[in-house]
């Protein structure tokens, strides 16, 4: 924290001298970064810190079930000694099972933090520059791994493994899809790397990591030669890949961040593997969807429980000797924690479940954000509802729906593989978003009932009002437990309905278009989805 007794002027100050106090360290180690320590006998190259700090990166942990710690949570320094297997990971519903509610986790590890002192290819470190950021607090060396991230690495070590090591498949072409702000760069992508440099106790001799306009390739230790860390214009990557493809092992990860960022067509796929970040527009790797479903990894939201479990680290990690600490300090410290937690807790609960969002500074610019597209919801926008309220099974964002919405994991209809479709990303949206669906349905209803006779306003109010009440998961619940079955002139025995074995999300009412008269074939106007699993 920055004491300047509240004056700006003074904050300004205090941050250009220590931005040109660093500037000037990096300056002075920017003509020796290049130099070999090898043949010097000098300190290590900016090239070989960069790599070590990636290889040899920290780990930290939080587990869950300390009642008496704040949080119920505690932090922890090294390697957990469990890590969640793979059949604890990998979880995938049906699609009816989608919205349905999960048994609680137990209590036990809830993430994993990396870090790298020096920063993470993700945060386009070059040079000497990583420090000056860390200097002036920009930038933020820790990431957290959830459970979902450590699926995403269990599906490309398996196919790594048969490739690599034994040998029984091709190369691994992968698309990890995660929407905005979910941690494909930071989590998934430094883990990954991380991950790869350790395969098969350093099996690969590099991994490439295209971020923007740069690529890092990152070689790793083999025998006297150190592991060292080489950036590249993207231009340029291509010649130095494609010489070493056939001599050396190698992989390669595309972050995709930009809207206009594309995959390059010439990068090799026949013999190293290649896995892809990227958002659900697949427009940005077209090239790359041959056998996509094959491929295709689709990563989930964090849940409460793991934005909960970094509020904890973050603030416990700055206490290693908390329990040592007298009744006040410790007091003072649970305090400020679960104060943090409440304002974090409700940033969730308005703009959803995204890291990028949910922590730091940005987080009051997105509320005001999708406070602002929510007022903008109008019965015009069709294309936006159906989206937003599950009805396509593929990414159909813009720029009007993309802050409202989240992609949720499900398996396929056709095979073994995984799927996906659009939900609101927190509950206070989608309650938005039928508020003003409500309000659509009521004032096309009070149109019709103006035009009407006296004596079918009743009737026809009935039947609208209770169509939309199945909307409802709680009513639908009750109206199916008590239905009756209405016997037709001979019928000696009552049928049962499939919808007295069916649950809420088994069925959903998607639109309303007009109730049937009397004469009309019953409900075909009405359209709705259902699905019974088999």
């Amino acid at each position: 924290m920055i004491q300047n007794n509240g004056n700006m002027g003074n904050t300004q100050n205090v941050f250009n001298e220590r931005f040109n106090r660093a500037q000037g360290e990096v300056q002075e180690q920017g003509g020796r970064q290049m130099q070999n320590p090898s043949v010097t006998g000098k300190r290590k190259s900016r090239e070989e810190e960069l790599y070590e700090s990636l290889y040899y990166a920290k780990w930290s942990y939080v587990m869950s079930g300390y009642n008496q710690e704040p949080l119920g949570m505690k932090v922890f320094f090294g390697r957990p000694q469990h890590i969640w297997t793979e059949e604890e990971v990998d979880i995938t519903p049906e699609h009816c099972e989608v919205d349905a509610e999960l048994e609680e986790r137990p209590t036990g590890l809830e993430i994993f933090v990396l870090t790298s002192m020096m920063g993470w290819p993700s945060d386009r470190f070059q040079g000497g520059l990583i420090s000056l950021y860390q200097r002036i607090g920009i930038l933020d060396n820790n990431v957290y791994i959830r459970r979902e991230m450590m699926r995403v690495w269990y599906i490309i070590q398996q196919k790594l493994n048969a490739w690599w090591v034994q040998k029984t498949e091709r190369p691994p072409t992968h698309i990890v899809i995660g929407i905005s702000g979910i941690g494909k760069s930071c989590g998934v992508g430094s883990f990954l790397l991380h991950s790869l440099l350790h395969f098969h106790e350093g099996m690969l001799d590099v991994v490439v990591y295209f971020t923007d306009a740069k690529a890092y390739l990152i070689y790793n230790k083999k025998g006297n030669e150190e592991g060292r860390v080489v950036l590249y214009k993207r231009k340029d990557v291509t010649n130095v890949i494609e010489e070493m493809r056939l001599k050396k092992r190698g992989h390669i990860i595309f972050d995709i961040n930009s809207p206009k960022e594309t995959l390059p067509y010439e990068i090799p796929r026949n013999v190293w593997g290649v896995t892809v970040l990227a958002p659900p527009d697949g427009v940005r790797y077209k090239y790359w969807m041959k056998n996509l479903e094959q491929t295709r990894i689709i990563l989930n939201c964090d849940d409460v429980r793991d934005i909960k479990a970094f509020v904890a680290w973050k603030k416990l990690s700055l206490f290693p000797n908390y329990t040592t600490l007298d009744e006040n300090a410790r007091a003072k410290v649970k305090e400020e924690l679960e104060d943090e937690w409440r304002l974090v807790e409700r940033r969730v609960d308005v703009v959803g479940p995204l890291p990028r969002y949910v922590f730091g500074n940005r987080g009051n610019c997105r509320e005001l954000e999708v406070i602002r597209y929510l007022s903008r919801l109008s019965c015009n926008r069709r294309d936006g509802y159906d989206m937003m309220m599950g009805k396509y099974f593929e990414w159909k964002g813009n720029d009007f729906t993309q802050p409202l919405i989240k992609i949720v994991r499900e398996r396929s209809r056709y095979g073994n593989l995984e799927s996906y479709h659009c939900r609101p990303l927190s509950v206070a949206i989608g309650n938005m978003i039928l508020c003003t669906l409500f309000a659509t349905v009521a004032e096309s209803m009070s149109s019709h009932e103006f035009m009407m006779e006296y004596g079918k306003v009743g009737a026809y109010s009935l039947k609208t009002r209770a169509l939309v009440s199945l909307l409802f998961p709680r009513v639908f619940c009750v109206v199916t437990k008590h239905l009756n079955y209405l016997r037709r002139l001979g019928e000696t025995e009552d049928k049962r309905s499939i919808l007295k074995d069916m649950t809420p999300q088994q069925f959903q009412l998607v639109e309303q278009k007009f109730l049937p008269e009397a004469g009309q074939n019953a409900m075909e106007t009405v359209n709705t989805r259902c699905s019974t699993g088999h």
